[in-house]
């Protein structure tokens, strides 16, 4: 089901473009200079879909390839991204597009927000993460580390919405099973925002999805784009709204930076939404039968419930406390309420925090 939409995202308006070949469509001018950052799993198929495509329009292109993971998602990369604009001659004219997931995503719009104060970018996400959910809204980011040496989770970076977001699910068929489950945690996401009949949608589509049928993934990045582009809408710098955007993430977060874990973002966000979920439970905003709906659908479209690991609680309550989202009041949870929506609270008792980790395996002594 191809479509569009388009949305203010603050900064700007951003056009949402979901139709399969669009990676080839880049809508650019011919006398506007562009550096196409590619992932370098994709730079030999779809990233050079796309670079090809701008040459054959006229448009004077460069590339530059980046390795995306969380390791590289750091400011030593976004230098060498400006570095390669610079190179370019990229001027206030000039055009970054990002060809890849969330991490390409994240760092090709800090170094678009950077580059002489901000030149226009555009993203090209080649993962159903991306395309759901990190593509969209203009956040940007990279990691730093924390005062132990951990990994600290988009500490860094600015608020640099793209002009166009092209969708194309053919990128799909590629990807490993394992990362077309993660972008559907963010989709599960939204549904528990925003929409309960997306979540229908998931538990009856769930073998088209995960098989990358082109008709299913259209449809949920055009229902799940949309869902986000309504909570952005309403507030682009999440000073208000816009973080129940996170339900999940502060959970996910100290996960995804927890040493000797290798969870994947979606893995982790997965997990985090289940510990959310006990949250709730505990808080008196949800029944139990909310928790045990929620694990059947994270179970059913394959993704962890449980850490077998049995990580350790005390580190990863420490790492919490570096969450972006806190206040001077402490730590801050986005709570979900049924049958739809969420509230965020910074009120919440560490024993309530306790039986949320322990949910999803988490040991204390």
């Amino acid at each position: 089901m191809p479509g569009e939409f388009t949305f203010d995202s603050g900064r700007r308006s951003t056009r949402v473009m979901v139709r399969p070949g669009i990676r080839r469509e880049v809508p650019i001018a011919r006398d506007r200079r562009t550096l196409v950052v590619i992932d370098q799993s994709v730079a030999d198929s779809f990233g050079k879909d796309v670079a090809e495509s701008l040459l054959a329009q006229g448009v004077p292109v460069a590339t530059f390839t980046i390795e995306a993971n969380e390791s590289a998602k750091s400011l030593g990369t976004v230098g060498r991204i400006l570095d390669a604009a610079l190179a370019h001659r990229l001027d206030r004219g000039g055009v970054l597009v990002s060809v890849g997931g969330g991490i390409t995503g994240d760092l090709v719009g800090c170094a678009a927000a950077l580059h002489l104060r901000g030149v226009e970018l555009v993203h090209v996400p080649t993962t159903l993460l991306a395309m759901v959910d990190a593509a969209l809204g203009g956040k940007t980011g990279a990691n730093r580390p924390l005062p132990d040496g951990s990994l600290g989770k988009n500490l860094l970076g600015a608020f640099w919405p793209a002009s166009y977001v092209l969708v194309d699910v053919e990128t799909l068929s590629s990807l490993p099973d394992r990362e077309r489950r993660c972008g559907l945690a963010e989709a599960l996401k939204h549904g528990l925002l925003r929409d309960p009949d997306l979540l229908n949608f998931i538990r009856d589509s769930r073998d088209a999805l995960l098989a990358a049928e082109v008709d299913a993934c259209d449809t949920l990045a055009l229902r799940a784009g949309q869902i986000k582009a309504s909570v952005v809408a309403e507030d682009a710098e999440e000073h208000g709204v816009r973080a129940i955007l996170n339900l999940g993430h502060t959970f996910a977060h100290a996960i995804e930076g927890e040493p000797g874990l290798a969870y994947q973002h979606g893995e982790a966000v997965a997990l985090g939404l289940i510990a959310a979920a006990r949250l709730a439970v505990v808080l008196g905003h949800a029944p139990e039968s909310f928790l045990e709906e929620l694990r059947s659908d994270v179970h059913w479209v394959g993704l962890p419930v449980t850490m077998p690991e049995a990580p350790c609680g005390a580190a990863l309550l420490n790492r919490m406390g570096f969450d972006k989202k806190n206040t001077v009041s402490g730590l801050r949870f986005v709570v979900p309420t049924p049958p739809c929506g969420a509230v965020v609270r910074s009120d919440v008792p560490e024993d309530a925090v306790v039986s949320a980790w322990r949910e999803v395996g988490v040991v204390f002594s």
